[in-house]
C-alpha cells in the first residue's frame, strides 16, 4: 500500500500513475475540492500527455491500516505534521520518501528511523490547474526520479522501492542523495531565484552575458558551500545504479 501525501501537481502526477501501472495507491490531501474531484471524476492529466486516470483519494483523517510506502510531497511546512499524522498508519518496515526539495529526509528523520528513511529528487515539472487537474509542462520522456537512503548505502529496500516506481517513469538510484539534492539546489538558486530577482525570464538570463557572469558565481558559490559542508556535490541530475 502506498500514501501519497500532497496531491498537489507533482503528488497527482506520481500518483495517477502509479495507479495507472497497478499499484494499490491512496492520495491523501486536505483539498475538500480536489478530493471529491479526484474521487469522482479521477485525475486528468493535461500538457504534454493528455490522460485520464481514476485513483483513489482520502482526507488525511480518512488513512486507515498500515501502509508500506509513503512518499511525502506536501509543503515545507507541512512536512512534519503530515509525517507525524500518518505515523499510526506505518510499521516497522514503512519505507518513508520525501521528494520535496532542499533536505526535508533530516526532518522525516526525526519522526521514523533512519533506515527507514529515503530521499529523492524530482525532474520535470507540472502546474496545478483545478481540482483533479493538472498539467504536465515537460515532456514524459522527462518524468524521473532519483532518490536514495538517507544514510547512503544501496540496499535491497532501495532496489525493491525503485522496481514499484519504476511505472513513474526514468528512476534513477543513487548512494550520495546529499549530493544529488545539493546540485538541485545550485540549479534552483541559479535559474529560478536569478530570473526573479531580475524579473526576467530563464531565456533572459541565458542571453545576457552579464546574467549569465552572475549564474556562474552563484553556482560557484553555492557549490563551494556544499563542499565545505563535506558534501560530494554531484554535477549529474541522476545516477544510475552500477552495483
Amino acid at each position: 500500500r502506498i500514501a501519497v501525501i500532497g496531491a498537489g501537481a507533482m503528488g497527482t502526477v506520481i500518483g495517477a500513475l502509479l495507479t495507472e501501472g497497478g499499484c494499490n495507491v491512496e492520495l491523501i490531501d486536505t483539498y475538500k475540492e480536489h478530493v471529491e474531484a479526484m474521487n469522482k471524476d479521477g485525475i486528468r492529466i493535461i500538457g504534454k500527455i493528455d490522460r485520464h486516470i481514476k485513483v483513489k483519494a482520502i482526507f488525511p483523517n480518512e488513512a486507515s491500516g498500515y501502509y508500506d510506502l509513503i512518499l511525502s510531497l506536501t509543503k515545507h511546512s507541512r512536512i512534519l505534521s503530515s509525517l507525524e499524522a500518518i505515523k499510526s498508519h506505518t510499521y516497522e518496515d514503512t519505507i518513508v520518501l520525501t521528494l520535496q526539495n532542499g533536505l526535508p529526509e533530516a526532518k522525516a528523520a526525526g519522526i521514523y528511523p533512519h533506515k527507514n528513511v529515503f530521499g529523492g529528487s524530482m525532474e520535470f515539472s507540472a502546474t496545478f490547474k483545478a481540482p483533479g487537474v493538472t498539467e504536465l509542462t515537460s515532456g514524459i520522456e522527462t518524468v524521473a526520479i532519483c532518490f536514495g537512503s538517507y544514510d547512503g548505502p544501496i540496499t535491497d529496500k532501495v532496489r525493491k522501492v525503485k522496481s514499484v516506481l519504476d511505472c513513474v517513469g526514468k528512476i534513477s538510484i543513487t548512494d550520495n542523495i546529499k549530493g544529488i539534492k545539493w546540485s538541485k539546489l545550485t540549479i534552483n538558486a541559479v535559474f529560478s531565484g536569478l530570473p526573479t530577482a531580475l524579473n526576467c525570464t530563464v531565456g533572459d538570463v541565458l542571453k545576457d552575458e552579464k546574467a549569465m557572469d552572475v549564474a556562474v558565481h552563484l553556482g560557484q558559490n553555492i557549490c563551494y558551500v556544499g563542499v565545505r559542508k563535506g558534501l560530494a556535490v554531484d554535477r549529474q541530475a541522476v545516477h544510475e545504479d552500477k552495483q
